[in-house]
Parts: structure tokens; C-alpha cells; sequence
């Protein structure tokens, strides 16, 4: 299936220049794309640990609060599995660059990578506040413009994902050693909606102000059902915009 969206990502780089009358031309100053946040929750779920559990169904109530979208701008939650049976070893690896291995411990959520934290759950309703809170402490409780976009088309054949983007730097600054990553989820049940299944592999990247780059990227998955995949790219440990595609 092919989508084509305004996103932000890549991976097999050639730059460009859009055409002056493009809409999406990144030197236009009438253009603004708005930044999309990104939570990622790391959970370990097993019988005698509950709290990631109710981690994860705050997760699932808050991706679902539109009223909160509206205030502080749209957000993608990611459900990475440490230590059990739906854990991946990339997931590990990305927790330990996440937290520093400085008081490492799921449930444990990250905003925009490192722009804020919320750790524990010692309930579904406290987890859900305090999501909440470092949403709106982090945007002010306001929708931020984003410095780069893209678009972006995306076919699943099988058990294969092919992404092709662009993207453009709309900043007033060059950008040097971005780092693209993205994920495939899938739904696996009982709060568990939006579940890392694969990776794709991260690429590093420098980009003109003003100017778009293409890429191609693909991954394979391990299953057949329904799934997303979310992009994002970091500067710096802070995440600048993230995307979900639906494959």
C-alpha cells in the first residue's frame, strides 16, 4: 500500500533544490509544519511485575486523549519491550543510549528523546498524569512548529517495508549529524497497540538549510498482521519530528 504524507525521515541520500512555486519548498516562509512529539515507553511485563502494565494501558489512554492533541500538538506513543517475550535487542541497546544507564528501570518513559522523563507507575491513573504533565511542560502547552518535513510514499509486499521520503531542512541553520531511525509496530493485544516488532537501520546525515534530500529504506517484519511505521530524526538526542505510517 502506498501513502504519501508530509513526514520526516530517510535512509540512501541525494540532495536537491524544490522549484521556487513548490508548496512544500523549504525556503518559503509561508510554509510551517507542525512537530509531531514522541513518547517512548519501555515496559517489561510478567506476572509479578505489574507496573509496567499499567504503564502501558496509561500509554493506550493517553494516544487516545484528541482533546490533549489539540492542545499541546499531535504525539506517537512506542511500546519498547525490555527482558521479556516481546523484547527485541535493539530495544536494550536503545534504552541504555536513552537513559545513560543512569537510574535504568522500566516502566520508564522518554519525550522527544531527551527532553523529558517519567519514570515507575504505581498506578494507571498516576503513570497517565504524568504523561500528561511532561507533554505540556515540554510544549507549553502549545503546538511547535517543526524545523524539517518530508514526503514520504511507503509499500509493504509480504513481509517487506519499503519507505521513500524526502526531506527537507526548513530551519534557518545547516543541520550536521542527524540521526534517522525508525520502527515497525504492530498491535499484540492488551494494551500493547503500539509494539516495536523491527527496526530499520539508523543512518547519520547533514542537511543545507533550505535545501531536501531523498532516501530509501526498508525492513522486514515478523508478521503478517497490521502494522506502522514510525520515523523520526534526532539532533543532538532530541527527537525534531517523528511520523507514523500505516503499512
Amino acid at each position: 500500500m502506498k501513502i504519501f504524507l508530509l513526514l520526516i525521515l530517510a535512509f540512501s541520500f541525494f540532495g536537491c533544490d524544490l522549484e521556487r512555486e513548490n508548496p512544500l519548498d523549504p525556503k518559503n516562509s509561508e510554509n510551517t509544519f507542525k512537530r509531531v512529539n514522541l513518547l517512548e515507553l519501555f515496559v517489561r511485563t510478567d506476572t509479578s511485575f505489574p507496573y509496567s502494565d499499567y504503564a502501558l494501558t496509561a500509554s493506550e489512554t493517553l494516544s487516545n486523549n484528541s482533546s490533549l492533541k489539540n492542545q499541546v500538538g499531535d504525539f506517537i506513543v512506542l511500546q519498547f519491550h525490555v527482558n521479556d517475550d516481546l523484547a527485541l535487542e535493539q530495544n536494550l541497546s536503545h534504552y541504555q543510549t536513552r537513559s545513560k544507564n543512569q537510574n535504568a528501570g522500566v516502566p520508564d518513559l522518554f519525550l522527544n528523546g531527551n527532553e523529558n522523563r517519567a519514570q515507575g507507575a504505581s498506578s494507571v491513573e498516576n503513570a497517565l498524569k504524568h504523561y500528561e504533565q511532561i507533554l505540556r511542560e515540554a510544549t507549553l502547552s502549545e503546538v511547535r512548529n517543526a524545523e524539517f518535513f518530508l514526503v514520504c510514499e511507503a509499500e509493504k509486499n509480504g513481509n517487506t517495508i519499503k519507505v521513500s521520503l524526502e526531506i527537507a531542512n526548513t530551519s534557518s541553520k545547516a543541520k550536521e549529524d542527524l540521526l534517522l531511525k525508525g520502527v515497525v509496530v504492530a498491535n499484540k493485544g492488551l494494551g500493547k497497540n503500539f509494539t516495536v516488532v523491527a527496526w530499520f537501520s539508523k543512518k547519520t546525515i547533514s542537511l543545507e538549510n533550505g535545501k531536501v534530500a531523498k532516501f530509501e529504506f526498508e525492513t522486514s517484519i515478523p508478521t503478517s498482521e497490521p502494522t506502522q511505521t514510525i520515523i523520526w530524526i534526532e539532533e543532538n538526542e532530541q527527537v525534531k519530528q517523528a511520523i507514523s505510517i500505516e503499512n
